[in-house]
Parts: C-alpha cells; structure tokens; sequence
C-alpha cells in the first residue's frame, strides 16, 4: 500500500506524542514532576498577572497625567536621599559626571516646600476601586514633574512582571526537555531559576514598601498632597506575599524532585559500562558547562530586552546617542547566541579542539563585550537606577564566566575517555540498554577475571572513522562484570579491538 506524505508526517507526529507520553509516566517521580511544573507554570504565571495588571492600572494614571500636562520627555528622572532628605531633579543629560549633574534642575526636596510652583493643572481622579467617590485635585505643576518619576518606576514593573512571567514558562520548559531526554543539566537549570525566583520575590517586597515610602513622601504628603493610588500599595503587597509562599513550597519540592530525578539518571548513564573516578569527575564538569548554558540563555535574551526596551520606549530614548550601535550590537549577540551553545555541546562532547577554541573565543567575546558597555554612560545609569535589570545582565555575566572556566577544565580533561564514554552511554540509551535486565550469569558467556579495552582506536562516529587524534594517555581496565562484557564484546573484538 502506498503511503502519502500526509500519513507519514501523521505517523511521525504520533509516535512522537506516544514518546513523550511514555517519557514523563516512565516512573511516578518524573510523573509528579511534570504535573507539579506544569501547574505551578500556570499558577504563578497567574500571579504574576494580577501583579502586572496593578502595575499597569497605576501607570495609566501617571502617564496620563504627564502626558495632559507636556511635562518634557526629554529629561530623565534623579532621585537621591541623604540625611532623610529626598531630593528629585530632573536632567537633560545620564548625570553621572559632575557638568552633567549640575545641569539638573530640583524640581523637589522634602524639606522645602517653597519648590512647589503655584499654578496647577486640574484633574478627576478616579478612586472607584478604593470604593470612593471622583474627587477634583488640583495638580501644581510640580506634582505632575514628580509624577513623572512615578510613571518611570511603573513602567519598569510593568516590564519586570512580563519578566517573570517569561521566566516561567522558560522554567516549565527546561523541565519537559530534562524529562524528555533524562537531562541533568536542564534539571538543574530549572532549580537554579527556582532559587532565583525565591530570592527575587524575597527582596521585591522590600523594594514595594521602599517605594511605597518614595511615593508617600514624593505625591502622598509631599508635592501633590494626595494619594493618587489609592489601593495599589496593599493590592501589590498582598499579592507578593501569596508570591513568596508559592516561591518557598515550590523552592522545597524542586529539592526533593531533583535529587531524585539526578539520582535516576546519574545511575542509570553510568550502570550501562560502569564509568571510572576520572570519567566521572570530567563528566561533572561537562554538566556544568551546560547547566550554565541554559541558564545564561534566558538572562541573556531577557536582559537584551530590557535594555532595547529602555533605548526605545524609555526616556534613554531622547538621551542616548548611539542608539543605533547599541541595537545592532546586540542584535549580533542574540544572533550568535544558539550557534554558540550549539557549539558548546558538539566541541566537549566530542572533544574537538578546533571548534572548542571557537567556542571559548565567542565566550571570551560576550563577557567582554559586557565590560565594554559599562563604559557607556546610559548603561551605567539603567544598570544603578533599575535593580531588576542589573540582577538580569549580572546573572548573565556570571553564568557567561562559570561557562567559559568550566570549558577551558573540560579542555584541559579532553582525551582521557569521557568522549568514548559519552558515545557508548547514547549508543545503549538508543537500543533501550538497561543493566538490571542482566544477570552476572558467568555460564552464558566466557569467563574472564578481568580484561583490558583499549580506547585509542574506537570510533565515537557512526561511520567507524577512526579518530586518530584522540590519544588516550592509559587503557581503562574493565573488571569483569557480565553486563559490561556483553556490552563490549558487541563494540569491540575479544582481544580489545574494534570490530
């Protein structure tokens, strides 16, 4: 019977779906595994929600206002404290230089009312949520200045929350693919965002009320004498809360899945040959190269969108100069950011100097680059004023950093049989080699105390090709163990040599 294209691609797709069905119900744990990443996906993707409709309902109170009233988008919003006193300015230029900041204009300080200019700008303020009534306010002009920086720290919570919520589903990502294909370094990838996401709501709480206290004395009781959002400070509080308990249990029952799961995995790649200390040691190593990898991936693309958005919806946007070098440079790093990784994973697996050297040069290249920007004066000045973007861009830099030191102790481990080990491991996985199906029947096959496989001439390609320039410094010696014979008496010849 003729096949069309149509039921092939059906098939394939079909087979594909009962194999990742008969991936995650392989066991219990990996089960509840899924089903617990997947709810709390959904779960605190919802919570993050709530916390960026409140973001969003009280910067559309501010915006408008400094929208009505032409307050200039040109200028950048200071705020310092010292002794107490805050002080607000507004600059036309980063002021991060002495003439830079002498430029900025005081538009108010907490301990001089006089700042406060007399003519005003009236406005409705709806305070239908709070269960009152519209009332009339009377915004002077440096009420709607002060709003301005206002609106600048909403917009950036606006952007933190679709942050997070990316995060999520990144997470939740990282967990199919480690079930999917037994991957320990995507296991830990996900617990490290798992930790990440405790700390960051641990310390988001106490920047709420931080700015809760700039907003009380900035618009509450300062240059605008009433509480333009009413409701939201509580709203947020309570719901970061809720935020924090999801994080905790979350944080405790990644521990326990975990470490169950990479106990699971960890046994069964190396009860397949049986792997020596030094394999072991080099095969961490490889694991935390990619564990890395992932990680660096979402802190890299999240902190590029941060910092784009920044250049052309922030009020950068009217100060940079060199937004177009800015854009392209990063455009460049998000292109060369898979073949990177993908290079990564191919250079240490089958430890290829050429291409490793390839590989630890773009390394070299991306942690660089971030030394460069801070010489630039608006990165400096988002990187000090906005802590969510340079958690981002520092998490980056650090994963970036482990990577590369990590690739150069893989470099350093190459030829000394983790390759051949790496290629025997997937060439059983494929043929569903499992060593409790054997017995340490010593009848069923010859028996011998003990053996010695040399691996300087196995292939590790599917072709046979040779790879001659793995010299291998010693021969492995196996001890005789029937699941490891018939494993190798099917790899290589009886005398040690490759069939």
């Amino acid at each position: 019977m003729k096949i069309t294209f149509f039921q092939y691609r059906y098939g394939a797709v079909w087979v594909w779906v009962k194999n990742i069905y008969f991936r995650i119900t392989f066991s219990k744990i990996t089960t509840f595994f899924f089903l617990f990443s997947f709810l709390y996906c959904l779960i605190h993707s919802l919570v993050q929600s709530f916390l960026y409709s409140y973001d969003h309902q009280a910067d559309r109170m501010a915006s408008s206002v400094v929208r009505e009233a032409d307050v200039p988008q040109n200028e950048v919003s200071w705020l310092t404290r010292s002794d107490g006193i805050y002080t607000l300015k507004l600059c036309k230029h980063v002021p991060l230089t002495d003439t830079n900041a002498r430029d900025c204009k005081v538009i108010f300080r907490s301990d001089n009312s006089s700042l406060n200019i007399p003519p005003g700008y009236r406005r409705e303020l709806d305070q239908s949520n709070s269960g009152s009534e519209l009332v009339t306010a009377n915004l002077t002009q440096t009420c709607t200045r002060v709003l301005s920086y206002a609106d600048q720290v909403l917009r950036n919570s606006r952007r933190e929350e679709l942050a997070l919520i990316g995060s999520e589903f990144w997470a939740f990502g990282l967990s199919v693919f480690a079930v999917m294909y037994c991957s320990v370094p995507h296991l830990l990838a996900d617990f490290c965002m798992r930790f990440l996401s405790l700390v960051w709501s641990l310390y988001s709480i106490w920047r709420t009320l931080d700015i809760k206290q700039r907003f009380d004395v900035l618009i509450t009781n300062g240059a605008c004498g009433h509480d333009l959002l009413p409701g939201y400070f509580e709203h947020r509080i309570a719901i970061q809360i809720i935020d924090i308990v999801l994080n905790f249990i979350a944080f405790l029952l990644s521990i326990f899945f975990v470490w169950k799961l990479i106990k699971t995995y960890h046994r069964k790649t190396f009860n397949r040959i049986g792997a020596p200390p030094h394999v072991m040691r080099a095969y961490k190593v490889f694991l935390g190269v990619l564990t890395c990898l992932q990680v660096a991936i979402y802190f890299l693309v999240t902190g590029n969108a941060l910092w784009i958005d920044q250049l052309f919806n922030g009020p950068l946007a009217h100060i940079s100069s060199h937004n177009t070098e800015y854009i392209i440079g990063f455009t460049i790093i998000n292109v060369l950011l898979l073949p990177w990784i993908a290079i990564g994973w191919f250079a240490i697996r089958l430890e290829m100097k050429r291409t490793m050297w390839t590989f630890l040069g773009l390394g070299a290249f991306y942690t660089c680059s971030w030394g460069f920007l801070y010489y630039s004066q608006v990165f400096r000045w988002t990187w000090i004023q906005w802590p969510f973007f340079a958690c981002m861009t520092l998490s980056a830099q650090i994963a970036e950093l482990a990577c590369v030191i990590l690739a150069v102790v893989c470099y350093k481990n190459f030829h000394k049989g983790l390759a051949q080990y790496l290629h025997a491991e997937s060439a059983l996985a494929k043929d569903d080699f499992e060593p409790e199906v054997f017995t340490n029947d010593t009848e069923s096959v010859p028996h011998r105390d003990s053996f010695e496989v040399n691996f300087k001439s196995i292939s590790i390609y599917s072709d046979g090709a040779s790879v001659s320039e793995s010299k291998v410094d010693h021969d492995i010696k196996l001890i005789g163990d029937s699941r490891c014979w018939v494993f190798l008496r099917s790899f290589v010849g009886m005398n040690g040599t490759p069939k």
